[in-house]
């Protein structure tokens, strides 16, 4: 079926078109971009995350990058949408869980001794 029927005016004609509803349903998205393109509709396709996972381009620039998760195992991250060649960025370690880093901040930041962290900890402030 064409995508143009000039019986229905405009947009919303078109979208109330049975036969283009049916089509739009069962046609593949790059096909339904370009026939829309042809006829002035503008339209772009939908990915699904499965569809980002199994991108070649985007695997192609490493754009997920995965990491073990102490809760949730192992993860996929999405990498920033650009790379830079001076000050590269990315995903280094997977997100931290509650409290992970209470050791470093109170003894290393704040200053405690190793016993008096021991003894916050035995008393419960930091759980």
């Amino acid at each position: 079926m064409a995508l143009r029927d000039d019986r229905v005016p405009g947009l919303p004609g078109r979208v109330k078109t049975p036969g283009l509803c049916l089509w739009g349903r069962t046609a593949l998205a790059l096909s339904l971009v370009l026939a829309g393109a042809g006829c002035s509709l503008r339209s772009m396709a939908v990915n699904t995350i499965a569809d980002l996972f199994s991108d070649p381009q985007l695997a192609a620039r490493g754009q997920w990058r995965r990491h073990v998760h102490d809760v949730i195992g192992e993860h996929s991250y999405c990498a920033p949408a650009y790379a830079l060649s001076a000050t590269p960025g990315g995903v280094t370690g997977p997100a931290p869980t509650l409290g992970r880093d209470n050791e470093a901040v109170f003894r290393g930041l704040l200053g405690l001794t190793r016993e008096e962290y021991a003894v916050y900890e035995a008393g419960g402030a930091f759980s």
